[in-house]
């Protein structure tokens, strides 16, 4: 039995763990996470798997991903488990600019010497909703994406695509650290 700041002790405990499973509730009309579970997103040096409703076994994984070095670490993990899991894989880049058609020819390089079942998809349109609109499209059951990319200061003036996700998902989403 620990006694302090849940997050707080999470988070230090996590460097014991391979994986944080964490339950996703939060009020239907809250615009924000709890201060307490963005703590531990930032801080613990693990992945963080929030369910917002009921465990189920995945039968086809997203992974939504945008070459940047946390994204670089849910594609390493997505590649492990479709791979090991042999479950069925979507890539997904959501086009901002023309560099999402090199990255993704990368990406498929390095799917390559695994042995899973990939398909990849770019698409435009607002970050969140794509992703929401191809997991839905695609009967996705979990949604892998990396962390937060710029420090909590910047945070505070420019909204998370991993906290959006998050408020916003109805599906298990594993956010790789």
């Amino acid at each position: 039995i620990e006694q302090g700041r849940v997050a707080r002790v999470i988070s230090e405990r996590s460097h014991w763990v391979d994986l944080i499973v964490m339950r996703l509730a939060h009020p239907s009309n809250s615009t924000n996470l709890s201060n307490g579970f963005q703590t531990i997103l930032s801080r613990s040096p693990r992945p963080v798997l929030a369910l917002p409703g009921n465990a189920v076994e995945p039968r086809r994984i997203l992974l939504a991903y945008d070459n940047s070095p946390k994204g670089r670490e849910a594609l390493h993990t997505t590649a492990y488990v479709a791979n090991n899991w042999k479950i069925p894989t979507t890539v997904l880049y959501v086009q901002e600019n023309r560099s999402a058609a090199s990255q993704l020819e990368e990406t498929r390089q390095y799917f390559d010497q695994y042995n899973a079942n990939v398909e990849f998809m770019q698409r435009s349109g607002p970050e969140v909703d794509t992703i929401l609109g191809v997991a839905a499209e695609k009967e996705i059951d979990l949604l892998v994406m990396g962390g937060y990319r710029s420090n909590p200061f910047m945070r505070l003036f420019r909204r998370s695509t991993v906290d959006a996700i998050l408020r916003r998902s109805t599906i298990p989403v594993l956010v790789c650290r």
